[in-house]
């Protein structure tokens, strides 16, 4: 996400991100209308949203990142 950095980010709840990661719209909650960056309770990168007047975020790009497990010893 280093790419996005002068992005606003905008960290949504367990319910919100639920709704974003299927492609569905979430209020707002903080962000100017625009392009953001996205990530759930976990501070993990959802995807990339838009901020509408109307203080909708609308998915874009919505990412799947995997969580790699540490290498075993």
């Amino acid at each position: 996400d280093s790419g996005l950095a002068d992005w606003p980010k905008i960290i949504l709840d367990e319910t919100a991100r639920n709704r974003f990661r299927h492609g569905n719209p979430v209020d707002a909650v903080s962000g100017a209308p625009g392009m953001a960056r996205v990530y759930g309770p976990e501070n993990d990168l959802l995807g990339i949203g838009e901020v509408t007047p109307e203080r909708r975020l609308k998915p874009k790009r919505i990412m799947h990142l995997c969580k790699q497990d540490p290498p075993a010893e």
